[in-house]
């Protein structure tokens, strides 16, 4: 998922934090989102993941 995201945005997660994350968690830089309705896909899928743990 986060991969998707780094696609979507233009980055790619690793360049900017080493922090390795957890199933479930994603990192957004918020200055590459141009609409919240890019990324709300990604947050509700995040959250969905969260809660089966």
């Amino acid at each position: 998922m986060q991969k998707e995201l780094d696609e979507l945005l233009g980055y790619k997660y690793t360049d900017t934090d080493n922090t390795r994350l957890t199933p479930g968690e994603i990192y957004v830089r918020l200055e590459k989102v141009k609409s919240l309705g890019q990324i709300i896909p990604y947050v509700d899928q995040a959250y969905y993941l969260r809660l089966e743990k």
